[in-house]
C-alpha cells in the first residue's frame, strides 16, 4: 500500500537495507548517515526484526536531532543506542526536544 507519489513501503525499506548494506560492506571503520525518522526507524527495523506497525511506532518516538548508534561487521549490523540526545540534555535546552 502505498500513497500517491510515495514508494509502497517494501521499497522504501528495501532502500534503507540496501544502504545499511552498503555501509557495511565499504570497509570503512566509520560512516556518518545524516537522515530523518522514517529511514532511522526503517533501520532499526530491518536490524531489529520489527513489523511495519512497530517502525511506525518507532518513529512516532524519534526524537529531532537524536543519535542512533548501529555497529557493524561483515556478518551483521547491531543497534547500540537508539534517540540519543545528550547535546539537548540541559535544562536550558530542555525545551528544544521535539519529535518527528
Amino acid at each position: 500500500m502505498s500513497a500517491p507519489g510515495h514508494l509502497p513501503y517494501e521499497a522504501f525499506v528495501a532502500g534503507v537495507r540496501a544502504v545499511l548494506d552498503e555501509a557495511r560492506a565499504g570497509g570503512a571503520e566509520q560512516v556518518l548517515v545524516v537522515s530523518s525518522g522514517g529511514p532511522i526507524s526503517a533501520a532499526l527495523g530491518t536490524v531489529l526484526g520489527l513489523s511495519p506497525r512497530m517502525v511506525v511506532e518507532m518513529n512516532l518516538q524519534a526524537r529531532n536531532s537524536g543519535v542512533t548508534e548501529f555497529r557493524f561487521n561483515a556478518r551483521a549490523i547491531h543497534c547500540v543506542s537508539f534517540n540519543n540526545i545528550p547535546h539537548l540534555e540541559r535544562n536550558d535546552r530542555a525545551h528544544a526536544v521535539t519529535y518527528s
